[in-house]
C-alpha cells in the first residue's frame, strides 16, 4: 500500500503525542524502577520533586506543541481553527468568558459556534461554592488555548477536547447586596451574576427591590444579540428565595401553593365563594403564577437561565395573562433581538396595585396580596406589568405594557392605557405572533413609545437617557396586517400551556 510522505509524518507525530500523553503519565515510583542508576547521577534523583515538576510540564508543553505541528502542518487548512458547538455542551460544562475581560460571557455566533485560531485563549471558569474541575480539581478558573478542531491546551495538563472541561457542579450564580436607597432606604438595590475569577463579577442582572411592598419595582438585563446560538432553556425549578421579602419571614413556595393561594384570597375578598364572584378558581387555572420578570430566555446559556429563578425576580401574575399576551411578546422580544442583531437592554418591571370589587362588601374595592393571614400580608400583586427595550446604538426602544386583570369591562379599558398614545399595532412592523393586545381575557395589551412611558409614569429608574427615545424599535414587515378593534370578552379559564409552574 502506497503511503505518501505526509500520511508516513502523520503517523510518526501520531506515534510521538501518544507516547509523550503515556511518559506524562507515568507515575513516580514506575519511573525509579526502570532509571538507571547511572541516569539518576546525570539527571538527578526521580524522588526530587524539581525533577517531577519538570518532567511534566516538559512533556505537557512536547505534547502540546506535537499536536499543534500535527494539526498545522498536516491537517487541511480550515481545521487549524477550533470550532466550539456550546449546543452539544452538557449542563455542568464550565462557563466560557473573554479572556481579556473576564466580566462578559464568550458568546457564539447565530448558529452556537465559537470559532478561534491556533493559539487563542479562552477564559475557562466553574462558578459556585468549592465547585472546581474534574479533570484538575484543584483548579477553579483556568485559562485553554485553541490547539486544533476539538483540542486545547490548559493551563495544567495536557491537550485535550474541549467538552472535557467541566465543573464538579453546575456553575451557580449569586445575588450580591448592593446598597439600600431611597424613601429611609426601604429600597434596596441587588446584582445577580458569576464570580469569575476572584473579585471579577459577571452581571446578568441589576434588582430593585421595594421592602415596604416586599414587592420588585424592576429588573434590568440584556439580550445579546448572538441569543439565536443559545444552549437549551433550562427546565422550570425550584426558585431560590435569598433576599426575598424584606424583613418579613415568609416561604414564598408555601405562598405560592394553590391551597395556600385560595385561603389568602378568601381572606380579602369576602365574595371569594360566591358564584358570580369568578376572580380566583383554582378548577379554571384563575390563580396567581411566579412572574418571570427576567425571563430564563433571555440569555445564550442555560446556567444563566437558571439564575433567573428566584422569586426576588418575579412577581405575582394571573396565570391567563402569564400565559398569553405577556408570553407571546417575551417571545417576541428574544426573537427581535436575534432577527436585527442587536443588543438590546430591557427594563421589566410592575406598576400599580390589582384592585378587585368585592360584591359582598358593599362593592369595596380592595387591594390584592399574594399572601394573607390574620396578622399580616404580603406581596403585593400589581395591576401592570411592563417591558422597556432598548436599542443604546440606534437609540430607538419600545415598551410593551400588559395589565394583569383579566376581568376588566370593556367601558373602562382607557382607564387602563398609562401612555398619552397606545398602539395595538406598528404600522410596517411586526407586533410579536399570536399577541392579542384587546382580549382581555389573556391580559389586555398595548404599545408605547418610550419617551411617553417614561413621562407620563413615577418609574423608579434613571429616566435620562430614555426620555430622548421617539423612534421606535420593531423588525420591517411588508406585510403587515392591521389589528382587529374588536375587543374580545374577558376569560373565565386558562387552557394555555402553564409557565414558570413547580411540577
Amino acid at each position: 500500500m502506497y503511503c505518501s510522505k505526509k500520511k508516513i509524518l502523520f503517523l510518526a507525530l501520531f506515534v510521538i503525542i501518544q507516547l509523550a500523553h503515556a511518559f506524562q503519565q507515568t507515575d513516580v515510583t514506575d519511573v525509579q524502577n526502570v532509571t538507571l542508576h547511572r541516569s539518576k547521577r546525570m539527571l538527578g534523583d526521580a524522588k526530587d520533586p524539581s525533577m517531577v515538576l519538570l518532567k511534566q510540564k516538559f512533556f505537557t508543553g512536547l505534547l502540546t506543541g506535537l499536536t499543534a505541528i500535527t494539526c498545522n502542518y498536516v491537517s487541511e487548512p480550515e481545521v487549524k481553527t477550533c470550532t466550539i458547538n456550546v449546543k452539544t455542551l452538557r449542563a455542568n460544562h464550565a462557563l466560557l468568558i473573554e479572556p481579556f475581560d473576564r466580566t462578559q460571557f464568550r458568546y457564539p455566533d447565530e448558529n452556537g459556534f465559537i470559532h478561534m485560531t491556533n493559539g487563542e485563549p479562552i477564559f475557562l471558569t466553574c462558578p459556585g461554592e468549592n465547585n472546581k474541575f474534574e479533570i484538575a480539581p484543584l483548579r477553579q478558573f483556568m485559562l485553554a488555548t485553541c490547539v486544533c478542531g476539538q483540542t486545547f491546551a490548559p493551563e495544567v495538563g495536557h491537550p485535550t477536547e474541549f467538552s472535557a472541561f467541566t465543573c464538579e457542579q453546575p456553575p451557580e450564580s449569586a445575588i450580591v447586596f448592593i446598597e439600600n436607597y431611597g424613601r429611609e432606604g426601604v429600597l434596596s438595590k441587588y446584582e445577580i451574576g458569576f464570580y469569575t475569577e476572584n473579585d471579577y463579577f459577571l452581571k446578568l442582572m441589576d434588582i430593585h427591590y421595594d421592602n415596604l411592598a416586599t414587592s420588585t419595582m424592576y429588573v434590568k438585563s440584556m439580550i445579546s444579540k448572538w441569543i439565536a446560538g443559545s444552549q437549551k432553556t433550562p427546565k422550570n425549578r425550584r426558585f431560590d428565595q435569598t433576599y426575598c421579602c424584606g424583613t418579613l419571614t415568609i416561604d414564598m413556595d408555601n405562598a405560592y401553593n394553590i391551597d395556600v393561594q385560595d385561603v389568602s384570597f378568601g381572606k380579602q375578598m369576602n365574595c371569594h365563594l360566591d358564584r358570580e364572584c369568578n376572580f380566583f378558581d383554582k378548577s379554571k387555572g384563575i390563580v396567581f403564577n411566579r412572574g418571570h420578570l427576567t425571563p430564563k430566555s433571555t440569555f445564550v446559556y442555560t446556567a444563566a437561565g437558571v439564575a433567573t429563578f428566584r422569586y426576588i425576580n418575579s412577581a405575582p401574575q394571573y396565570k391567563p395573562v402569564n400565559d398569553g399576551n405577556w408570553a407571546r411578546m417575551e417571545e417576541h422580544i428574544v426573537e427581535l433581538a436575534a432577527k436585527l442583531k442587536k443588543d438590546l437592554v430591557t427594563i421589566t418591571g410592575v406598576l400599580g396595585i390589582l384592585k378587585l370589587v368585592d360584591t359582598a362588601d358593599f362593592n369595596t374595592e380592595k387591594f390584592i396580596h399574594l399572601y394573607k393571614t390574620d396578622n399580616m400580608r404580603a406581596m403585593q400583586v400589581p395591576l401592570y406589568f411592563y417591558k422597556l427595550v432598548h436599542d443604546p446604538l440606534s437609540n430607538k426602544g419600545i415598551v410593551y405594557v400588559t395589565v394583569n386583570n383579566p376581568f376588566l369591562k370593556m367601558d373602562e379599558l382607557s382607564n387602563y392605557q398609562i401612555c398619552a398614545e397606545p398602539m395595538f399595532k406598528i404600522p410596517g412592523g411586526k407586533v410579536p405572533p399570536r399577541w392579542k393586545p384587546k382580549s382581555i381575557g389573556k391580559g389586555y395589551s398595548y404599545i408605547c413609545k418610550v419617551s411617553d412611558f417614561v413621562t407620563t409614569n413615577v418609574v423608579n429608574f434613571d429616566v435620562t437617557e430614555l426620555e430622548n427615545v421617539n423612534v421606535l424599535l420593531y423588525e420591517s414587515d411588508s406585510n403587515a396586517a392591521s389589528t382587529s378593534n374588536d375587543v374580545e370578552q374577558p376569560t373565565t379559564q386558562s387552557h394555555l400551556l402553564p409557565r414558570d409552574e413547580l411540577k
